[in-house]
């Protein structure tokens, strides 16, 4: 049997706030995969409005799609990330009746502010760097973690508030050894 099982929720924090059993997340964590979120890239999102149009049976919709309409796609917000914009691509695809698609109407009001503009590959890069800073960061803390409490998993938990299997985690990802 294969779960597949997403959630938004921050499930590391849950576990050390005592709202998810750690042993209930190590049974199903095999395979994780961290998927950003849609208004951070953007650049994947005329290739998820030609695919929506396709699975509805009109691969050729995407060109009654005009730039204004697709630079609009690219300033919202997406709040309800990829489940929004294929509700609101096929509403707008729907009233259509085969001319041009308006998706104006079937937005939120919830852009972007402007000053960020709609280059995509401007905001993956972003999302790149932004995870490499991240990244750095962790390090920087786990390494200085571990030389303060010299290894020590239990000293690394209580300093944290991170739970003894989490640092066990983390020490494994980044390459550091554990006290025995």
């Amino acid at each position: 049997m294969r779960i597949v099982a997403a959630t938004r929720r921050n499930l590391h924090a849950e576990i050390n706030a005592k709202r998810f059993r750690d042993d209930l997340y190590y049974r199903f964590a095999q395979v994780v995969i961290e998927l950003p979120p849609l208004r951070e890239r953007a650049e994947d999102i005329p290739a998820i409005v030609a695919h929506v149009l396709a699975r509805a049976d009109d691969p050729g919709a995407i060109h009654r799609i005009d730039k204004p309409a697709m630079s609009r796609l690219l300033r919202h917000d997406w709040p309800g990330n990829v489940r929004e914009l294929r509700n609101a691509v096929l509403a707008a695809h729907t009233q259509s009746d085969g001319g041009p698609i308006d998706l104006t109407e079937f937005l939120g009001s919830r852009e972007r502010p402007t000053d960020l503009g709609p280059a995509p590959v401007a905001l993956g890069l972003f999302a790149v760097r932004k995870r490499e800073l991240l990244d750095a960061l962790e390090r920087d803390y786990f390494a200085q973690l571990h030389r303060e409490a010299g290894g020590n998993v239990s000293e690394m938990a209580r300093k944290s508030g991170l739970s003894r299997p989490m640092i066990r985690e983390y020490l494994e990802r980044l390459g550091l050894r554990a006290r025995e």
